[in-house]
Protein backbone atom coordinates (compact mmCIF):
# COMPACT_ATOMS: atom_id res chain seq x y z
CA UNK A 1 0.00 0.00 0.00
CA UNK A 2 1.02 3.30 -0.86
CA UNK A 3 2.69 5.35 2.12
CA UNK A 4 1.47 8.94 2.46
CA UNK A 5 3.78 9.95 4.89
CA UNK A 6 5.78 12.75 3.47
CA UNK A 7 8.55 12.08 6.60
CA UNK A 8 8.32 8.47 5.20
CA UNK A 9 9.84 9.69 1.53
CA UNK A 10 11.87 12.48 2.77
CA UNK A 11 13.72 9.67 4.66
CA UNK A 12 13.77 7.53 1.78
CA UNK A 13 15.40 10.29 -0.31
CA UNK A 14 17.75 11.48 2.59
CA UNK A 15 19.20 7.70 2.25
CA UNK A 16 18.81 8.09 -1.72
CA UNK A 17 21.56 10.52 -1.60
CA UNK A 18 23.39 9.29 1.40
CA UNK A 19 22.46 11.64 3.62
CA UNK A 20 21.20 9.23 5.89
CA UNK A 21 22.49 5.50 6.74
CA UNK A 22 20.29 2.54 5.61
CA UNK A 23 20.62 0.20 8.48
CA UNK A 24 21.99 -0.41 11.83
CA UNK A 25 24.69 -1.92 10.00
CA UNK A 26 26.16 1.24 8.46
CA UNK A 27 27.99 3.31 10.19
CA UNK A 28 25.81 6.72 11.13
CA UNK A 29 26.10 9.48 8.56
CA UNK A 30 26.81 13.10 9.91
CA UNK A 31 22.67 13.95 9.65
CA UNK A 32 22.10 11.10 11.53
CA UNK A 33 23.99 11.88 14.44
CA UNK A 34 22.92 15.29 14.69
CA UNK A 35 19.10 14.70 14.41
CA UNK A 36 19.92 12.32 16.99
CA UNK A 37 21.45 14.77 19.27
CA UNK A 38 23.56 17.85 18.16
CA UNK A 39 24.91 18.16 21.53
CA UNK A 40 26.09 14.52 21.96
CA UNK A 41 27.73 14.79 17.89
CA UNK A 42 29.44 17.83 19.49
CA UNK A 43 30.67 16.74 22.67
CA UNK A 44 31.87 13.25 20.66
CA UNK A 45 33.77 15.29 17.73
CA UNK A 46 35.26 17.62 20.99
CA UNK A 47 36.91 14.14 22.73
CA UNK A 48 38.34 12.87 19.36
CA UNK A 49 39.96 15.99 19.09
CA UNK A 50 41.23 16.24 22.38
CA UNK A 51 42.84 12.51 21.70
CA UNK A 52 44.60 13.69 18.50
CA UNK A 53 46.39 16.31 20.79
CA UNK A 54 47.21 14.09 23.17
CA UNK A 55 49.50 12.20 20.23
CA UNK A 56 49.89 8.58 20.25
CA UNK A 57 48.75 6.28 23.10
CA UNK A 58 51.87 4.06 23.09
CA UNK A 59 55.55 4.13 21.50
CA UNK A 60 57.68 0.59 21.47
CA UNK A 61 60.62 0.76 23.56
CA UNK A 62 63.92 2.35 22.74
CA UNK A 63 66.16 -0.31 24.05
CA UNK A 64 64.39 -3.22 22.12
CA UNK A 65 63.20 -3.79 18.35
CA UNK A 66 59.77 -2.86 17.52
CA UNK A 67 57.12 -5.41 16.47
CA UNK A 68 55.42 -4.72 13.54
CA UNK A 69 51.64 -6.28 13.97
CA UNK A 70 49.72 -6.48 10.14
CA UNK A 71 46.04 -7.04 10.37
CA UNK A 72 43.33 -7.49 8.47
CA UNK A 73 40.01 -8.96 7.80
CA UNK A 74 38.23 -11.23 5.14
CA UNK A 75 34.88 -11.94 4.30
CA UNK A 76 32.71 -12.22 1.62
CA UNK A 77 29.52 -10.38 -0.42
CA UNK A 78 26.32 -10.05 0.35
CA UNK A 79 25.20 -12.83 -2.48
CA UNK A 80 26.49 -16.16 -0.84
CA UNK A 81 28.03 -18.05 1.96
CA UNK A 82 32.06 -18.01 1.09
CA UNK A 83 34.84 -16.67 1.89
CA UNK A 84 37.32 -14.00 -0.60
CA UNK A 85 41.09 -15.28 0.17
CA UNK A 86 43.35 -12.43 -1.34
CA UNK A 87 45.22 -14.49 -4.21
CA UNK A 88 49.20 -14.78 -4.54
CA UNK A 89 49.89 -11.86 -6.49
CA UNK A 90 47.64 -9.56 -4.88
CA UNK A 91 49.73 -10.01 -1.54
CA UNK A 92 51.48 -6.68 -2.00
CA UNK A 93 48.67 -4.66 -0.84
CA UNK A 94 49.94 -6.47 2.37
CA UNK A 95 52.91 -4.86 3.92
CA UNK A 96 56.04 -7.14 5.59
CA UNK A 97 56.16 -7.25 9.49
CA UNK A 98 56.73 -9.32 12.50
CA UNK A 99 52.98 -10.80 12.72
CA UNK A 100 50.19 -10.86 10.72
CA UNK A 101 46.69 -11.81 12.00
CA UNK A 102 43.84 -12.53 10.22
CA UNK A 103 40.15 -11.97 11.48
CA UNK A 104 37.24 -14.30 9.73
CA UNK A 105 34.18 -11.76 9.62
CA UNK A 106 30.69 -12.31 9.06
CA UNK A 107 30.92 -14.53 5.38
CA UNK A 108 28.69 -13.35 2.27
CA UNK A 109 30.62 -14.38 -0.26
CA UNK A 110 29.72 -14.63 -3.85
CA UNK A 111 30.78 -16.92 -7.05
CA UNK A 112 31.23 -13.53 -9.27
CA UNK A 113 35.09 -12.25 -9.96
CA UNK A 114 36.75 -10.21 -7.48
CA UNK A 115 38.50 -6.99 -7.24
CA UNK A 116 42.22 -6.95 -6.35
CA UNK A 117 43.06 -10.14 -7.66
CA UNK A 118 40.43 -12.01 -4.89
CA UNK A 119 39.90 -15.50 -5.23
CA UNK A 120 36.29 -16.55 -4.58
CA UNK A 121 34.17 -19.49 -3.97
CA UNK A 122 30.67 -20.26 -2.23
CA UNK A 123 31.24 -22.04 0.86
CA UNK A 124 29.02 -23.17 3.60
CA UNK A 125 29.66 -21.00 6.97
CA UNK A 126 28.90 -21.58 10.54
CA UNK A 127 25.42 -19.35 9.81
CA UNK A 128 23.03 -21.61 8.28
CA UNK A 129 19.86 -22.29 10.58
CA UNK A 130 20.27 -26.25 10.27
CA UNK A 131 23.67 -26.15 12.20
CA UNK A 132 26.39 -28.09 11.60
CA UNK A 133 25.33 -31.49 12.39
CA UNK A 134 22.53 -31.21 9.32
CA UNK A 135 25.87 -30.19 6.82
CA UNK A 136 25.81 -32.29 3.35
CA UNK A 137 29.05 -34.24 2.56
CA UNK A 138 28.96 -31.49 -0.01
CA UNK A 139 29.40 -28.70 1.91
CA UNK A 140 31.83 -30.66 4.41
CA UNK A 141 33.83 -30.79 1.18
CA UNK A 142 33.67 -26.94 0.51
CA UNK A 143 34.36 -26.26 4.18
CA UNK A 144 37.71 -28.36 3.64
CA UNK A 145 38.76 -26.55 0.61
CA UNK A 146 38.31 -23.25 2.33
CA UNK A 147 40.07 -24.28 4.60
CA UNK A 148 42.76 -25.80 2.00
CA UNK A 149 43.03 -22.31 -0.27
CA UNK A 150 43.34 -20.23 3.39
CA UNK A 151 46.02 -22.31 4.44
CA UNK A 152 48.16 -22.47 1.42
CA UNK A 153 47.81 -18.13 0.84
CA UNK A 154 48.87 -18.31 4.62
CA UNK A 155 52.11 -20.16 3.65
CA UNK A 156 52.65 -18.57 0.37
CA UNK A 157 56.26 -16.70 0.17
CA UNK A 158 54.93 -13.84 -0.59
CA UNK A 159 53.68 -13.47 3.46
CA UNK A 160 56.93 -13.27 5.47
CA UNK A 161 56.16 -13.38 8.87
CA UNK A 162 57.34 -14.28 12.14
CA UNK A 163 53.94 -15.21 13.18
CA UNK A 164 50.67 -15.51 11.49
CA UNK A 165 47.30 -16.05 13.75
CA UNK A 166 44.04 -16.87 12.31
CA UNK A 167 40.85 -15.91 14.08
CA UNK A 168 38.74 -18.47 13.57
CA UNK A 169 34.69 -17.93 13.38
CA UNK A 170 33.82 -21.51 13.42
CA UNK A 171 34.52 -22.74 9.86
CA UNK A 172 38.21 -23.65 9.99
CA UNK A 173 37.74 -24.88 13.47
CA UNK A 174 36.42 -28.09 15.08
CA UNK A 175 37.10 -29.00 18.95
CA UNK A 176 37.02 -32.32 20.11
CA UNK A 177 36.88 -33.42 23.67
CA UNK A 178 37.98 -37.09 24.31
CA UNK A 179 37.22 -39.42 27.13
CA UNK A 180 39.63 -38.29 29.20
CA UNK A 181 38.13 -34.80 28.57
CA UNK A 182 41.24 -33.01 26.64
CA UNK A 183 40.40 -31.16 23.88
CA UNK A 184 41.91 -31.66 20.61
CA UNK A 185 41.92 -29.01 17.74
CA UNK A 186 41.44 -30.08 14.38
CA UNK A 187 41.44 -27.73 11.05
CA UNK A 188 39.47 -28.52 8.56
CA UNK A 189 41.95 -29.82 5.65
CA UNK A 190 41.93 -31.53 2.50
CA UNK A 191 45.10 -33.24 3.74
CA UNK A 192 43.93 -36.35 4.65
CA UNK A 193 42.91 -36.21 8.49
CA UNK A 194 42.42 -33.08 8.47
CA UNK A 195 45.17 -32.06 11.25
CA UNK A 196 47.57 -29.25 10.91
CA UNK A 197 50.78 -29.77 13.01
CA UNK A 198 52.47 -25.99 14.07
CA UNK A 199 55.48 -27.00 11.91
CA UNK A 200 52.94 -24.68 9.39
CA UNK A 201 53.80 -21.24 11.18
CA UNK A 202 50.10 -20.80 11.05
CA UNK A 203 48.06 -20.54 14.59
CA UNK A 204 44.51 -20.87 14.11
CA UNK A 205 42.48 -20.00 17.81
CA UNK A 206 39.28 -19.24 18.33
CA UNK A 207 38.89 -18.51 21.94
CA UNK A 208 42.17 -19.10 23.69
CA UNK A 209 45.46 -16.98 24.75
CA UNK A 210 48.92 -17.99 22.89
CA UNK A 211 52.20 -16.52 23.84
CA UNK A 212 54.35 -15.37 20.90
CA UNK A 213 58.48 -14.89 20.51
CA UNK A 214 59.92 -12.04 18.63
CA UNK A 215 63.54 -10.73 18.25
CA UNK A 216 65.17 -9.16 21.05
CA UNK A 217 63.77 -11.40 23.23
CA UNK A 218 60.43 -9.76 23.09
CA UNK A 219 57.38 -11.64 23.56
CA UNK A 220 53.49 -10.88 23.10
CA UNK A 221 50.58 -12.76 24.31
CA UNK A 222 47.55 -12.67 22.57
CA UNK A 223 43.86 -13.63 23.70
CA UNK A 224 41.53 -14.41 20.68
CA UNK A 225 37.75 -14.53 21.13
CA UNK A 226 36.83 -15.37 17.92
CA UNK A 227 32.67 -16.42 16.92
CA UNK A 228 30.48 -18.83 15.93
CA UNK A 229 26.66 -18.14 15.49
CA UNK A 230 26.40 -19.16 19.14
CA UNK A 231 28.76 -16.97 21.15
CA UNK A 232 27.94 -14.21 18.47
CA UNK A 233 24.80 -14.05 20.95
CA UNK A 234 26.13 -14.94 24.14
CA UNK A 235 28.65 -12.39 23.90
CA UNK A 236 26.51 -9.41 23.44
CA UNK A 237 25.31 -10.75 26.92
CA UNK A 238 27.42 -8.56 29.45
CA UNK A 239 27.89 -11.49 32.12
CA UNK A 240 29.40 -13.50 29.50
CA UNK A 241 32.93 -11.86 29.76
CA UNK A 242 33.52 -11.15 33.36
CA UNK A 243 36.37 -13.10 33.94
CA UNK A 244 37.12 -14.14 30.47
CA UNK A 245 40.07 -12.41 29.35
CA UNK A 246 43.58 -13.27 30.75
CA UNK A 247 45.17 -10.37 32.96
CA UNK A 248 48.61 -10.92 31.37
CA UNK A 249 46.75 -9.82 27.88
CA UNK A 250 49.01 -7.96 25.37
CA UNK A 251 47.07 -7.80 22.41
CA UNK A 252 43.23 -8.70 21.82
CA UNK A 253 41.32 -10.09 18.96
CA UNK A 254 37.41 -9.86 19.17
CA UNK A 255 34.77 -10.41 16.96
CA UNK A 256 32.38 -7.81 18.54
CA UNK A 257 33.57 -4.56 19.40
CA UNK A 258 33.57 -2.86 22.92
CA UNK A 259 30.63 -0.32 23.40
CA UNK A 260 31.16 3.45 22.83
CA UNK A 261 34.28 3.00 20.75
CA UNK A 262 34.34 2.44 16.86
CA UNK A 263 31.21 0.14 17.52
CA UNK A 264 28.58 2.19 15.13
CA UNK A 265 26.33 1.25 18.31
CA UNK A 266 26.54 -2.29 18.27
CA UNK A 267 29.57 -2.75 20.46
CA UNK A 268 29.27 -4.95 23.96
CA UNK A 269 28.73 -3.30 27.22
CA UNK A 270 30.48 -6.59 29.41
CA UNK A 271 33.38 -6.28 26.58
CA UNK A 272 33.89 -2.85 27.90
CA UNK A 273 33.83 -3.69 31.29
CA UNK A 274 36.31 -6.24 30.52
CA UNK A 275 38.63 -4.13 28.43
CA UNK A 276 38.65 -1.73 31.41
CA UNK A 277 39.56 -4.53 33.87
CA UNK A 278 42.75 -6.06 31.71
CA UNK A 279 43.64 -2.81 30.24
CA UNK A 280 45.43 -4.53 26.61
CA UNK A 281 48.04 -2.29 24.80
CA UNK A 282 45.85 -2.75 21.68
CA UNK A 283 42.59 -4.30 20.88
CA UNK A 284 41.38 -5.50 17.54
CA UNK A 285 37.93 -6.58 16.59
CA UNK A 286 36.38 -7.45 12.94
CA UNK A 287 32.62 -7.61 13.84
CA UNK A 288 31.12 -4.85 11.60
CA UNK A 289 31.52 -4.79 7.67
CA UNK A 290 32.34 -1.44 7.82
CA UNK A 291 34.00 1.24 10.36
CA UNK A 292 33.25 4.60 10.84
CA UNK A 293 36.39 4.89 8.36
CA UNK A 294 36.70 3.89 4.97
CA UNK A 295 40.78 3.39 4.59
CA UNK A 296 40.36 0.02 6.33
CA UNK A 297 39.71 0.25 9.91
CA UNK A 298 39.61 3.48 12.16
CA UNK A 299 42.15 3.46 15.09
CA UNK A 300 40.77 5.15 18.55
CA UNK A 301 43.05 5.27 21.67
CA UNK A 302 42.47 4.69 24.97
CA UNK A 303 43.73 6.05 28.37
CA UNK A 304 41.77 4.02 31.13
CA UNK A 305 41.36 7.30 32.71
CA UNK A 306 38.40 9.52 34.47
CA UNK A 307 37.99 11.44 30.85
CA UNK A 308 37.13 8.13 29.00
CA UNK A 309 34.91 7.37 31.81
CA UNK A 310 33.26 10.73 31.57
CA UNK A 311 32.74 10.26 27.56
CA UNK A 312 31.29 6.55 28.03
CA UNK A 313 28.77 7.70 30.46
CA UNK A 314 28.11 10.63 28.19
CA UNK A 315 27.41 8.68 25.05
CA UNK A 316 25.44 6.02 27.05
CA UNK A 317 22.52 8.49 28.10
CA UNK A 318 19.77 7.98 24.98
CA UNK A 319 19.81 11.17 22.99
CA UNK A 320 16.72 13.18 23.17
CA UNK A 321 16.98 15.06 19.98
CA UNK A 322 17.35 18.82 18.46
CA UNK A 323 14.80 20.21 20.08
CA UNK A 324 15.66 18.79 23.78
CA UNK A 325 19.30 19.63 23.44
CA UNK A 326 18.50 23.29 22.96
CA UNK A 327 17.38 22.98 26.72
CA UNK A 328 19.93 23.58 29.31
CA UNK A 329 19.58 20.59 31.62
CA UNK A 330 21.95 18.15 33.11
CA UNK A 331 23.44 16.91 29.65
CA UNK A 332 25.24 20.38 29.55
CA UNK A 333 26.79 20.35 32.61
CA UNK A 334 27.77 16.36 32.06
CA UNK A 335 29.44 17.89 28.53
CA UNK A 336 30.93 21.14 30.47
CA UNK A 337 32.92 18.85 33.22
CA UNK A 338 33.95 16.29 30.31
CA UNK A 339 35.80 19.17 28.32
CA UNK A 340 37.58 20.18 31.78
CA UNK A 341 38.75 16.79 32.20
CA UNK A 342 39.96 17.30 28.84
CA UNK A 343 42.10 20.15 29.04
CA UNK A 344 42.94 18.97 32.49
CA UNK A 345 44.60 15.98 30.38
CA UNK A 346 46.33 17.97 27.66
CA UNK A 347 48.27 20.72 30.31
CA UNK A 348 49.69 17.18 31.88
CA UNK A 349 50.31 16.39 28.87
CA UNK A 350 52.35 18.85 26.89
CA UNK A 351 53.22 21.12 30.63
CA UNK A 352 53.93 18.72 32.63
CA UNK A 353 54.73 15.44 31.49
CA UNK A 354 56.11 16.06 27.86
CA UNK A 355 56.41 14.19 24.57
CA UNK A 356 56.68 10.43 24.67
CA UNK A 357 55.21 10.46 27.95
CA UNK A 358 51.74 8.18 27.31
CA UNK A 359 50.86 4.82 28.37
CA UNK A 360 47.88 4.09 26.72
CA UNK A 361 45.98 1.14 24.61
CA UNK A 362 44.66 1.52 20.82
CA UNK A 363 41.48 -0.07 19.53
CA UNK A 364 41.27 -0.76 15.80
CA UNK A 365 37.78 -1.69 14.05
CA UNK A 366 39.18 -4.04 10.89
CA UNK A 367 36.66 -4.21 8.18
CA UNK A 368 36.97 -6.72 5.22
CA UNK A 369 35.21 -4.29 2.89
CA UNK A 370 34.42 -0.56 2.32
CA UNK A 371 30.62 -0.51 1.43
CA UNK A 372 28.77 -1.43 -1.35
CA UNK A 373 31.55 -1.25 -3.55
CA UNK A 374 32.80 -4.71 -1.95
CA UNK A 375 36.73 -3.45 -2.70
CA UNK A 376 39.15 -5.01 -0.17
CA UNK A 377 40.00 -2.67 2.51
CA UNK A 378 43.70 -1.31 3.65
CA UNK A 379 45.67 -3.34 6.27
CA UNK A 380 45.87 -1.96 9.75
CA UNK A 381 49.65 -1.27 10.65
CA UNK A 382 50.54 -1.48 14.15
CA UNK A 383 54.47 -1.03 15.74
CA UNK A 384 54.13 -2.08 19.05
Amino acid sequence: MFNLNPLHHLNNLLILLRLRRASIWEPPTILDLLLASPLQYLVTTIYHFILLLRGHPFHPPKNKPSIRMVSLALGGTDEGNGLKIPSSVATGFIPKGDLLIVLLGDSHPSRSPSPNGVISGAISGPRSKAGSSNRSADEKDDRHEEAKRLMDWLESPDLRFRHKVVVDDGRLVTRKTGQSGSSKTEIHHSNGDGNRGPDSGVQVLRDEMVTLEFRGARRLNIYVRGSDSVSSRHDKETDSWKGRIPDETDVLVTHMAPKHHQDIGLGSEGLLEEVWRVKPRLHIFGDHHQTKSGNGGRREAVYFDQLQREYEAFVAKEPKGIFRDLIMTSRWFDALRLMRYGIGCLLWKWVMAGPGSNNGGLVVGVSAYNGKEKTLKKTVVVDL
